[in-house]
């Protein structure tokens, strides 16, 4: 517990357990571990899954899509994870809808039902988006948590539409649909000369154009129950060029870029910036999945974005070490290793 006045939080990351942990408590590591955790006003963890006990099918893919386990816990891992002196999760990230929005709801019924708050999921955009707060004796603590989505890894084919991940509101006569908070981004293709006029000579010449046309007026791809509408967004320039769905930029030589959705920067700057006159401590943290040791440019302006809306710790928590940078005398931490996984599944 801190002292004169202070709080103290402890920040840990991803968390799978499969089988009771309780049963090692008479290890001496494991035990410091737990004292640790326990001496903190509070402590927080990535609950790297879907909490199931057999009642829903599984997503078509797992992990957003792309990784290669289902990951669902049993209920008995709330009451580990609060035997560790785990006092508040993360439930954004891109397992927790391993088992489709169904799932996403069975795992909301189990947190509740074991005293475990949670921030990131929801049975809507809004309740997923929305801050959690947590009491001290010194201090009201808030968290906002969300997983991204965008291209991966070499980011050289485009990611699809969030559909099973991305919650909705209320739009009558539509119900509002479960969901994770997401912050959204894509990448951009910096190119020289050569390559940028041959781009435009291809879309031309299988009269791609015609589509962009279409969409940028509003004509199709409105999906308003799943994100952005394209409309406006095809804005071809002497130097910025849309091909197949993806901006390329006019530029001295090859690069790649990533830059956030405005969308969901300014619905998670709104929450913070609430968020900032109920509670004395504000936390943002997202589960990233821009694997390297490099900061890519959404990540970094997503957590700028953060303190400048009010925040006071920012933390990425995809399951890689990085650096600590101290922005306006708040902390952002750019990466968290795990903290617990157990998988006795075939990956």
């Amino acid at each position: 517990m801190a002292e004169n006045g202070a709080t103290h939080l402890s920040f840990t990351g991803n968390c799978y357990i499969e089988h009771r942990v309780s049963v090692h408590q008479e290890k001496e590591g494991f035990r410091k571990l737990i004292e640790l955790l326990t001496a903190s006003d509070l402590s927080f963890a990535n609950m790297e899954c879907a909490i199931q006990d057999g009642e829903d099918w599984p997503a078509f893919g797992s992990g957003m899509g792309w990784a290669g386990t289902f990951m669902g816990a049993p209920p008995s891992m709330i009451e580990e994870l609060k035997f560790m002196g785990i006092d508040a999760v993360y439930a954004a990230n891109n397992h927790v809808a391993d088992f489709a929005e169904r799932g996403i709801l069975t795992t909301i019924n189990y947190l509740k039902r074991g005293g475990m708050p949670y921030a990131g999921i929801g049975a809507s955009l809004t309740e997923a988006a929305q801050p959690t707060y947590l009491e001290t004796e010194n201090a009201r603590v808030a968290l906002i948590a969300l997983a991204d989505w965008g291209p991966r890894q070499m980011m050289d084919l485009p990611f699809p539409w969030p559909a099973g991940y991305m919650g909705s509101d209320e739009l009558p006569p539509y119900k509002s649909r479960p969901g994770v908070n997401l912050l959204r981004y894509d990448a951009v293709v910096h190119v020289d000369r050569a390559a940028f006029e041959q781009l435009r000579r291809i879309s031309q010449e299988l009269n791609w154009e015609r589509g962009k046309v279409v969409r940028f007026q509003g004509a199709a791809r409105t999906e308003p129950l799943v994100g952005s509408s394209l409309k406006g967004w095809e804005k071809d320039t002497d130097t910025e060029f849309f091909f197949m769905g993806r901006k390329f930029v006019l530029g001295d030589k090859f690069r790649m870029a990533t830059f956030p959705f405005q969308e969901d920067l300014d619905r998670t700057y709104k929450h913070v910036t609430e968020a900032r006159r109920h509670a004395d401590v504000v936390v943002v943290a997202l589960h990233d999945q821009a694997h390297g040791i490099g900061v890519h440019d959404y990540i970094n302006t997503f957590a700028h974005g953060c303190i400048d809306a009010g925040a006071d710790v920012y933390i990425n928590h995809g399951g890689l070490q990085r650096g600590i940078e101290f922005y306006k005398d708040k902390v952002i931490l750019y990466g968290q290793p795990p903290l617990y996984l157990q998988n006795n599944e075939v990956t």
